[in-house]
């Protein structure tokens, strides 16, 4: 199944000169791929008494280019058949007047809220979403992002209590804002960044003080999202 919707924006979703934020970029992705599972029957606010959840692991995006706040915005999206009993994958297409600007992958577990750890994901929960062999990038794989020897900064993040999603984790979507918050001002101002690739390693709970570490690595503005002790929650990578 290919769900492919018009999508609305917001004055928000776009920043001085009229392009699509990347958050905005990664909040379209991040809706159409639950407007999927609703229609699949397997819907994140399902309030049967189930006891599991879907919990994303990566972000790969490669931008085009960012549409304009005029343009007509749709975006596209399916699973694909399970190659691990334990990882299940989702790919997006963004249009920007009927022709493709952006492309995702993301992949996703499936944890067991009462045990606290991972589960496997049947196969005929997957094939609710009738799979797809579409692909979104030619070479399907998710390459890991380096963890840097050394940092060039780091900032002190706050976390506000609107982070927080129903899973009682800080939201995924909010660790980019975190990132770019990490960015010094030069590298913030001067850079369109059209590739992003997020790895979640462990979530962000209430306890947690959390600081975002910059370096670069082979060209690439790397965002290393730790807690004040050095445990790493999180790795952005932009370019």
């Amino acid at each position: 199944m290919i769900l492919r919707k018009s999508y609305h924006t917001s004055v928000e979703d776009f920043n001085k000169d009229g392009s699509l934020t990347p958050l905005a970029l990664l909040k379209i992705f991040e809706n159409i791929g639950n407007r999927h599972s609703d229609k699949a029957g397997d819907s994140p606010f399902n309030f049967d008494g189930h006891t599991f959840a879907w919990v994303i692991t990566e972000w790969k995006i490669e931008v085009d280019q960012y549409p304009h706040y005029t343009d007509t915005i749709e975006a596209e999206t399916w699973s694909e058949g399970l190659s691990s009993p334990l990882v299940a994958s989702r790919n997006f297409l963004l249009y920007k007047n009927g022709e493709i600007c952006a492309r995702g992958t993301s992949r996703w577990v499936r944890i067991d809220l009462q045990k606290g750890r991972l589960c496997k994901i049947e196969k005929e929960l997957i094939d609710k979403y009738e799979p797809d062999s579409k692909v979104a990038f030619e070479d399907s794989k998710v390459e890991k992002i380096p963890v840097p020897e050394s940092f060039i900064s780091e900032k002190k993040l706050a976390i506000r209590r609107s982070d927080f999603d129903f899973n009682n984790h800080v939201h995924n979507l909010c660790y980019l804002d975190y990132a770019f918050e990490s960015l010094p001002e030069e590298v913030y101002k001067s850079h369109d960044f059209k590739k992003i690739r997020i790895t979640y390693k462990t979530a962000i709970t209430g306890t947690d003080e959390i600081v975002g570490k910059y370096a670069e690595v082979d060209g690439k503005k790397i965002v290393s999202i730790c807690t004040q002790n050095g445990d790493l929650r999180a790795l952005v990578q932009l370019s």
